[in-house]
C-alpha cells in the first residue's frame, strides 16, 4: 500500500445483557438506603418480584435454585416466603450502554431489617432458550457473622457490619437442631477431658509467659482474652460465643442464626452449593487412623518383569493432641492384589509386617498383561492403600543421546562454557549429519557456599511462603525471578557430536543463574531422543551472606544484621569492603496508581572478617525494610544478597475495591521447641481491626480475642509440649476501611 486508505464499516447494536453482583446471597450495604442494583444493556424494563422470607426458608430456597433452569417435566419447588411485590420496573433508555438500576427495598423491611428474595426477569426474552434471570436472597442486617467449626463445637463471632466492632447481647443458635447452652457437656474420660486444663498450665519456666499476649506498635503489652465456654446463649463484650454442635446430623443444611431485637442474620454452612441435602455441623467422634508410605523400584515395567514393592504403616492417634505412633498389636499380615489397567486381577499374595511396621514383597507380571496404569491394592492393620505403577511395551532404541558440559566448573559472569551432545548407535559408531535442536534456559537461583547455611545468600524467600512477593505490581506473591530461553540449531559431525558455546556476558541484579541446556537429535528414521545438562553461573567469585536474629522488630529498636564474605567453596574471606543498605518504603498515590517510595535509607560500610560482622540500623518507622548487602571481587564483579525485616506499624497497599483482603502473619522463627514463646507479627489491611486467633490441631485448641489500633500487632503465644510436632495459628480480622476514588482521595 503506497497511500493511506479509508474504509467504512458498521457496528451493530450491543447484545442484550442483564446481571447483578454478589451471587445468590448478598448482604445489603449497612451504610446506605436498602436497595439492590442490577446492570443491563438494551433492556427497557424488567419484571421484579419481592418475597418476604425468614432464615427457616433457606432449605426451600436452595431446593428451588437447584432446578431454576430445568426444562424437564419435573415439578419445580415453589418459591418460599410471601409475595409482597410484583411489578414492572422501567430502565433508563440509553441504547448500547450499561445502565445501573436500583430496586428500592426499604418498604418491605421492618425498621431496616429483614430477609427478602429478589426475583428479576426481562420483560422481553431473546428467544425460548433465553434463561436470563436474577434470583438472590438479600439480608438486611447490621450484624456480621463468622464461624469457626471443628468436630465438637462452633465458635460464633458477631460484629457490627459498619465498623467491625464486636457486639454484645446477640443471641446465637444453630438451626435446626442446635443445643441450648445449658446442655453443654464434655464427655468425661474422653480425649478432650483435660484439654482446657492443659492450655491453662503453660510451661514451667519463670521467664516464660503463661497466656497469649499482644504488643502494639508503641510497645504496649496487653493480654488477649481467652474465650471460655458459654454461660448464656448471648455474646458478651468480645462478640464470641462457643456453641456445642448437635449430636445428630440434620436433614437440611445447618445455619448459625444471630438475633438482636428485630435484627436477625444467619450464616449457612454453604451459600453456593445447593445440592447439599443434609447438615455437616454435628458432633463426630475422632477415630485413630493409619498412614501408608509405599514405593517400588522402577515405576515402569514390561510384561514378564519382576516388580518389588516396599512400604511402612504408622498409626495416627485421633484428637487435638494426637501423634504418630507405632502399630503395636494392630500389625500382622498384609495382603496384596495386583490389577491391570482394565481392573483385572493378575497376581495376589500375602506378606507379614515386621516389628517396625514395614513390609515388602515381589511379584512377576504376566506375559499377556494389559498395558497402562496398573495398581496394587494393599490391605492390613485394619486399613488399606493403593499403589500405582506403569506397564508398557517399548522397543530398544537404535541410538543414545548424551549431553554434558565440556568446560570445567566453576563458571562466572564474563566467561563462557561449552556444552556438547553426542549421538551414538548402540551397534557402534556415531550418528553423523543429524539435526541437533537446542533449548537453553537461564533461571535465577540461589547458591549457598558449603557449611554456611545459617546465612542468606542471594534473595531470601520467607519459609512460610514458597514464592516471592511482587511489590512492584502492587503486591502479591509470584515465583522467584524470570527465566529466559533461547533456541539454537546445529548438525552433528562425523563422530556424532555437536558443540554449543554459551557466553555469560552480564547479569543484573547480580545473582547466580542456573543454565539448563536441553537437546534433541533425530535420525533418518525420525526417531528422536533427547538429553539435557545444566551448569551454575556465579556472578562473582565472592559471596556475601547476611542474617538477622529476628524477622521483625518494634519501631525504635535496632535491626541487627550480621554479614560474612566467602568464596564459592565456603572459605571465609577477610578485609573485603561490604556495603549494607536498609531501605524502608511507603505507599503513595501517583499518576492514578499506588506506588512505593523510599522514606528511609540507611547505609553501613564494614570490612569482612573471619567471623560475622555486625551492622545495626534504627527502625525509624513501621513497614518493611529491605536489607541489601553487596561485595565486589578482584575483577570488579559484584554479588549481593537481600533479606526483609518487618517493623510493627507499617501499611499495606491501599485498595479501591470492596473485597475480602488478606491479613499477613509473619513468624519470628522457623522452628520452636516446647515451652518456647512464638511471636507472630500480624499485618492488617485496614485499621482499626478486631481479631480472633485460633490455634488448631485437628480441631480448635484455643480461641483468643484481640484488638488492633494500628495496622500491625505482635502476638506472643506460649507453646505447650502437647503441641508437638506442630500447631497451626490462624488469624481472622474484621473492621472498616475508607474507600478512595481514582485520584487516591478518600470518598466522603
Amino acid at each position: 500500500m503506497n497511500a493511506p486508505a479509508t474504509a467504512p464499516f458498521k457496528v451493530g447494536s450491543a447484545e442484550q445483557s442483564l446481571y447483578s453482583q454478589g451471587g445468590t446471597m448478598i448482604l445489603l450495604d449497612p451504610t446506605a438506603k436498602p436497595s439492590y442494583s442490577i446492570y443491563s444493556t438494551n433492556h427497557s424494563a424488567v419484571k421484579v418480584r419481592i418475597y418476604l422470607v425468614q432464615p427457616a426458608n433457606w432449605q426451600q430456597f436452595q431446593n428451588y435454585v437447584r432446578r431454576i433452569n430445568y426444562d424437564d417435566d419435573t415439578k419445580k419447588p415453589t418459591i418460599p416466603g410471601r409475595l409482597v411485590s410484583d411489578k414492572i420496573v422501567s430502565i433508563k433508555n440509553t441504547p448500547d450502554e450499561l445502565v445501573e438500576t436500583r430496586i428500592e427495598l426499604s418498604e418491605f423491611l421492618d425498621g431496616g431489617f429483614g430477609h427478602l428474595i429478589v426475583d428479576i426477569e426481562p420483560t422481553v426474552r431473546r428467544d425460548k432458550y433465553d434463561h436470563t434471570r436474577i434470583f438472590t436472597w438479600a439480608q438486611a442486617t447490621q450484624i456480621g457473622l463468622d464461624a469457626f467449626v471443628d468436630n465438637q463445637e462452633l465458635v460464633g463471632f458477631a460484629t457490627e457490619l459498619k465498623t467491625g466492632k464486636p457486639i454484645s447481647g446477640v443471641e446465637l443458635s444453630i438451626y435446626p437442631n442446635g443445643k441450648t447452652v445449658g446442655s453443654r457437656q464434655l464427655a468425661e474420660g474422653s480425649q478432650e477431658q483435660s484439654w482446657w486444663e492443659w492450655l491453662t498450665s503453660w510451661g514451667t519456666s519463670e521467664d516464660s509467659i503463661k497466656e497469649t499476649e499482644t504488643i502494639d506498635g508503641d510497645g504496649e503489652i496487653s493480654k488477649t482474652e481467652t474465650v471460655g465456654e458459654a454461660q448464656t446463649n448471648q455474646t458478651t463484650a468480645n462478640g464470641i460465643l462457643r456453641l456445642l454442635l448437635p449430636d445428630k446430623q440434620a436433614n437440611e443444611q445447618n445455619l448459625l442464626i444471630a438475633k438482636r431485637g428485630k435484627d436477625i442474620a444467619f450464616l449457612p454452612e454453604n451459600t453456593d452449593y445447593y445440592w447439599q441435602e443434609s447438615g455437616s455441623w454435628f458432633k463426630r467422634p475422632l477415630l485413630d487412623g493409619f498412614r501408608w508410605f509405599t514405593f517400588d523400584d522402577r515405576k515402569m515395567y514390561r510384561p514378564k518383569e519382576e516388580v518389588a514393592v516396599k512400604g511402612y504403616i504408622r498409626k495416627i492417634t485421633a484428637g487435638k493432641f494426637g501423634d504418630v505412633e507405632p502399630l503395636g498389636d494392630v500389625g500382622g499380615a498384609v495382603t496384596f492384589s495386583v490389577k491391570d489397567s482394565r481392573n483385572n486381577e493378575v497376581v495376589k499374595g500375602t506378606t507379614n509386617l515386621n516389628a517396625f511396621g514395614a513390609f515388602d514383597f515381589k511379584f512377576t507380571l504376566p506375559d499377556n498383561m494389559n498395558l497402562g496404569q496398573s495398581s496394587v491394592e494393599i490391605s492390613g492393620a485394619r486399613s488399606s492403600t493403593v499403589h500405582y505403577f506403569q506397564v508398557q511395551e517399548f522397543r530398544r532404541p537404535e541410538f543414545e543421546v548424551t549431553a554434558k558440559v565440556e568446560t570445567e566448573a566453576p563458571h562466572f559472569v564474563g566467561s563462557s562454557a561449552n556444552v556438547s551432545v553426542e549421538a551414538k548407535y548402540y551397534a557402534g559408531g556415531g550418528l553423523a549429519n543429524a539435526d541437533a535442536n537446542w533449548t537453553v534456559t537461564a533461571s535465577p537461583t540461589n547458591y549457598t557456599p558449603p557449611n554456611l547455611g545459617d546465612y542468606t545468600f542471594g534473595t531470601w524467600i520467607p519459609w512460610w511462603r514458597s514464592y516471592n512477593y511482587d511489590y512492584e505490581d502492587g503486591g502479591g506473591y509470584r515465583p522467584g525471578g524470570q527465566s529466559i530461553s533461547q533456541t539454537f540449531k546445529g548438525v552433528t559431525d562425523a563422530s556424532g557430536k555437536h558443540l554449543l558455546k554459551i557466553d555469560f556476558e552480564s547479569v543484573k541484579p547480580p545473582r547466580p543463574y542456573n543454565i539448563f541446556a536441553q537437546v534433541s537429535v533425530q535420525d533418518v528414521n525420525r526417531q528422536t531422543f533427547a538429553s539435557s545438562t545444566s551448569l551454575l553461573v556465579h556472578p562473582a567469585d565472592l559471596y556475601v551472606g547476611i542474617k538477622s536474629p529476628r524477622t521483625f522488630v518494634q519501631k525504635g529498636e535496632n535491626i541487627e544484621i550480621e554479614s560474612i564474605v566467602s568464596d564459592i567453596d565456603g572459605k571465609l574471606i577477610a578485609n573485603r569492603d561490604v556495603e549494607i543498605k536498609a531501605v524502608l518504603k511507603d505507599w503513595t498515590f501517583d499518576k492514578g496508581a499506588w506506588k512505593e517510595e523510599t522514606i528511609d535509607e540507611q547505609t553501613c560500610n564494614v570490612k569482612s572478617a573471619d567471623k560475622g560482622v555486625i551492622c545495626k540500623f534504627v527502625a525509624k518507622a513501621g513497614g518493611r525494610y529491605t536489607i541489601t548487602a553487596s561485595v565486589m571481587d578482584d575483577r570488579e564483579r559484584f554479588n549481593e544478597s537481600e533479606i526483609t525485616v518487618w517493623v510493627a506499624g507499617g501499611r499495606v497497599v491501599p485498595k479501591r475495591n470492596v473485597e475480602q483482603e488478606e491479613a499477613q502473619i509473619i513468624p519470628n522463627k522457623k522452628e520452636y521447641a516446647a515451652k518456647d514463646v512464638a511471636e507472630i507479627l500480624v499485618l492488617a489491611p485496614f485499621t482499626p481491626a478486631e481479631g480472633v486467633l485460633t490455634l488448631r490441631r485437628e480441631g480448635l485448641v484455643k480461641t483468643e480475642r484481640f484488638s488492633m489500633k494500628d495496622s500491625s500487632i505482635i502476638l506472643r503465644i506460649p507453646l505447650e509440649e502437647k503441641y508437638l510436632p506442630n500447631i497451626t495459628a490462624q488469624v481472622d480480622l474484621v473492621g472498616a476501611t475508607q474507600r478512595t476514588n481514582d485520584k487516591g482521595e478518600v470518598n466522603a
